[in-house]
């Protein structure tokens, strides 16, 4: 999971070369919704939005594709490995695993969920 975390964070950072808007908060905060939606509470009509608040919509199609690429192989990986809610959390917010000359994280890129504010289903407390 490290390694798909890992490319997630490389492609994000590649794009905010060109797309500094990927750490704005509304980004993020859609950014994170869908990773929550898609990967760690897995719902059963996820679909990926067509729009994560870029400037235009070559951004929100990079930002879409990351998403798209990191959900599509880490949900199955985390089914067939029995991962819950609870170790998928953990698996994505890991400090531990970063990218480029600043050392970026997830954090760099979404919102921190305390996984104490969930059960193990990943319904709120």
């Amino acid at each position: 999971m490290e390694e798909l975390l890992s490319e997630l964070l490389s492609d994000l950072s590649v794009i905010a070369k060109d797309h500094g808007e990927v750490n704005d908060s509304d980004v993020e905060e859609a950014m994170s919704r869908t990773i929550f939606d898609g990967y760690f509470k897995p719902a059963a009509d996820f679909s990926l939005p067509e729009t994560f608040h870029m400037y235009s919509g070559e951004g929100d199609t990079l930002v879409r594709t990351a998403l798209m690429r990191f959900i599509d192989r880490a949900r199955p990986l985390a089914e067939s490995s029995g991962m819950g809610f609870q170790k998928r959390l953990a698996s994505f917010q890991n400090l531990s695993v970063t990218v480029g000359d600043a050392e970026e994280s997830y954090n760099d890129f979404f919102r921190y969920f305390s996984p104490d504010n969930y059960d193990d289903f990943g319904n709120p407390k």
